[in-house]
């Protein structure tokens, strides 16, 4: 017997020497990593599963949302554009000194746009638009000679210097003036820094790109710090300065921000909700101030956890993690629960008490997380990580630890809630079998009316609430600067720049129609700016073609415009010439010298020359998605619409894992408690999730994703509470039972403490998932006895 004893120390030794030496190196590798570097996400964005679209969208996707993610656009408003001005090239310099930038160049926007104009004067004959080539193909002479003179004898300033005798119809200055106003708009140039008039206002428009992560805390800091106390030195030194800012990176700081207030307001009250409650129950602070440290190290584990199998860990998962609070504790309670024995109390008989149900419910946890690692959303794989770490890490301190620190317990519980676990069976007790089959068909049937009207749905638009103010500064900015860039975009592909340019000349001309007809405000391509080599031909083909039929017409005109008898036959020699000289795609990028028009090109992607076609405002998808399906090197991106859907399908592949983990469990649970016991277990938690998904539906008028990742946490908890019951009452004492029911009260009021909070998030995932939990765990609490009459129902067999 002693030697048996003796065995049995040794044994527990080891093993919490073993968990000892797990705890430390894992807080060890987690303490390496953190001081190696930024290892929170705060990006919303990552939240999302990635799609299963092809690399050439993903590719396409993230060329252009890396370029905005590092883009802030600053406006400096005065009354006077000459204050604007000065005030924003002094912000320019002290922005350049934060060295929290890239290289901030003070463009000289005046030597960019000669740059541009002089490459559009050196090819002149190549550029016409689309109403001058209507006017050439139609012959139509009155409208030319009409256009010629007006430019002649107009006030407008010509935009190109190109002389009289090379561009005698004035061609080139309506197609420049068009182009110029697709890169700048309405904005004019004073000392070099651009400025825009918009109510009464001018603003001085600086953009500026971010030298690190807009998704690094500390970096978040530095910058809006930074701009902060740069403003506010402008503002002392001229008081009627105003600003808007407008970039990613003030969502992100918002983001973070809200995510960390709501992360410390959930732990406050759940640890202030908790407390109160041991208080209450054991009347001493002891168990709240170990439970409490214990549940901290499993934060702290979970967290070391998620970093052995991911970079960063998401903020948001953090937030979650504040909640583990309301399942990691079950275990406690049951350790607290057996402190009811009438005969003297005995730690590690405790322990042997409640062994098997909390091993079989830590298993059954370990299960249904295990589905939502089986998710393409890697939060919720961290979330899944996170908890199932610091389920076992809490087990092991009620298996290891718990014994050794509270070997004496002298204070006897408060009766109150073993009452009232007493009468809630006494309850239950009463009810016969017949009254409860009665209950349980009338649920069957409104899960089955109900269950056809369900509408599942996800809009990626509702996944994290926005800061007003900064909402109502993209909207200003969006207004000065004209319409905003919609998230819709097309991708042209060509084996080499010239089929790229000539697929894309034709998708403009599709997207000139449904501009027409009020589909899309506008659209920014390459083939607004620059002309595929075919076209060149053409337009110049086009122009010798006219000039040379209608000899009698043209030389009228520049007879009117008082030019000398030869610039006729000058002209058409000039025209001649021409078609043999052509420029490049990379030639007329080079000599434009911006950054915007860079960004939609891509010069060799897997052996293929890639355009890509922003649009200002779509308002019909619709008629773009066909676009793209009638043209086989053009494909379609809705980011929103696609990342929705995606969403969508990711809520019925998570449906249908849920039912896997379900038969998976109700197969471990049939291997040691049989068919029928181990069917009774799951009728609460089966029935609590569609009844809650029943209940979130008639509240919102559908469920999403969230709700249905919620069932799996709901799965673990309902399991949990059968398996405490059936291990209480398999030795057929009724105090045995009421010790499980005392603790599973406490259970259920912990959990709704730590995940009724996550109702209060502004972020809707997080909302929605506290709100599944809520539901769910009050449903799974009042339904658990029914467990009980699984186990009357086997004794009869």
């Amino acid at each position: 017997m002693n030697k048996d004893m003796s065995r049995s120390h040794q044994c527990f030794f080891i093993a919490l020497t073993l968990f000892a030496a797990c705890f430390f190196a894992l807080s060890g590798f987690a303490v390496y990593r953190i001081s190696a570097g930024d290892v929170v996400e705060t990006n919303i964005l990552a939240l999302l599963p990635q799609g299963k679209e092809s690399d050439l969208v993903h590719y396409a996707d993230q060329k252009i949302s890396n370029r905005f993610e590092r883009r802030i656009v600053l406006f400096v408003g005065d009354v006077s554009a000459e204050k604007a001005s000065a005030a924003a090239k002094k912000i320019q310099t002290d922005i350049d000194n934060t060295k929290l930038f890239s290289a901030f160049k003070a463009e000289n926007q005046s030597d960019q746009m000669r740059s541009l104009t002089d490459f559009y004067d050196g090819h002149r004959a190549s550029f016409l638009t689309a109403q001058q080539k209507k006017w050439l193909e139609q012959g139509d002479a009155k409208a030319i000679r009409a256009a010629a003179l007006s430019q002649l004898y107009g006030v407008s300033m010509p935009l190109v210097s190109a002389g009289i005798q090379h561009d005698p119809f004035s061609f080139l200055n309506t197609y420049v003036a068009k182009a110029m106003d697709q890169t700048i708009g309405d904005f004019t140039v004073v000392n070099d820094i651009p400025i825009v008039l918009s109510d009464g206002v001018y603003y001085a428009v600086l953009s500026i790109d971010l030298a690190g992560n807009p998704f690094a805390l500390s970096y978040q800091n530095e910058v809006v710090d930074a701009l902060d106390q740069i403003q506010n030195a402008a503002t002392a030194k001229n008081s009627e300065l105003s600003f808007i800012r407008s970039g990613l990176i003030f969502h992100a700081r918002n983001g973070a921000e809200t995510a960390k207030s709501e992360m410390s307001m959930m732990g406050t009250l759940s640890l202030t909700g908790v407390f109160l409650l041991l208080l209450l129950v054991f009347k001493s602070l002891r168990p709240f101030i170990v439970i409490s440290l214990s549940i901290a190290c499993a934060g702290f584990v979970g967290f070391a956890a998620c970093l052995l199998f991911f970079a960063k860990v998401h903020l948001l998962t953090l937030v979650f993690g504040t909640s583990l609070l309301g399942i990691s504790i079950d275990y406690a309670l049951h350790f607290w629960a057996e402190r009811y024995k009438q005969e003297p109390w005995n730690a590690r008989d405790a322990v042997r008490s409640i062994f098997p149900s909390i091993s079989f419910g830590l298993l059954t946890s370990i299960i249904g997380f295990l589905g939502l690692c089986f998710t393409p959303i890697i939060s919720l794989q961290q979330m899944a990580i996170f908890s199932i770490a610091g389920l076992i890490f809490v087990y092991g301190c009620v298996v290891f630890i718990y014994p050794v620190l509270f070997a004496s317990v002298p204070r006897t519980p408060a009766a109150w809630i073993y009452d009232g676990a007493q009468k809630y069976l006494h309850w239950w007790n009463k009810r016969r079998e017949r009254n409860i089959l009665r209950i349980m068909f009338a649920l069957i049937f409104i899960l089955v009316c109900a269950l056809p009207f369900l509408e599942g749905k996800d809009d990626i638009r509702v996944m994290q609430s926005l800061s007003p103010q900064l909402i109502a500064n993209d909207m200003n900015a969006a207004k000065i600067l004209g319409s905003p860039i919609s998230t819709q975009m097309f991708i042209v592909r060509g084996a080499d720049n010239e089929a790229m340019l000539q697929t894309m000349e034709d998708l403009s001309q599709r997207l000139d129609d449904l501009t027409q007809t009020g589909g899309i405000d506008g659209y920014m391509a390459l083939s607004n700016f620059v002309q595929s080599q075919h076209t060149q031909t053409a337009n110049i083909s086009l122009l010798h073609d006219f000039v040379k039929n209608h000899e009698a017409a043209v030389k009228s005109l520049f007879s009117e415009m008082m030019l000398d008898e030869n610039a006729y036959a000058r002209y058409l020699a000039f025209l001649s010439a021409a078609q043999t000289q052509h420029y490049t795609l990379p030639q007329f990028l080079d000599a434009a010298n911006r950054d915007e028009l860079w960004m939609l090109y891509d010069e060799n992607y897997h052996g293929q020359t890639l355009g890509f076609v922003t649009l200002k405002h779509a308002v019909n998808i619709d008629a773009l998605a066909r676009i793209a399906n009638e043209m086989p090197q053009v494909e379609f991106i809705d980011k929103v619409a696609s990342l929705s859907s995606l969403l969508d399908r990711y809520r019925y592949w998570a449906g249908i894992l849920a039912i896997v983990a379900y038969v998976v469990i109700f197969m471990v649970l049939a291997l040691r408690y049989g068919l029928m016991l181990g069917a009774a277990i799951l009728v609460p938690s089966i029935a609590a999730s569609f009844l809650t998904l029943v209940i979130v539906a008639l509240l919102g008028g559908s469920y999403s994703l969230f709700h249905v990742l919620a069932l799996f946490l709901l799965m673990g908890v309902g399991v949990d509470y059968g398996l405490f019951l059936v291990e209480s009452a398999r030795d057929k004492n009724a105090t045995h039972i009421t010790r499980a029911m005392t603790a599973i009260i406490l259970s259920a009021l912990t959990t709704l403490l730590s995940f009724g909070l996550l109702t209060t998030s502004s972020t809707s995932a997080l909302h929605d998932f506290g709100m599944t939990v809520l539901i769910g765990i009050t449903i799974t609490f009042i339904l658990s006895p029914i467990v009980l009459m699984g186990i009357k129902k086997e004794e009869r067999v």
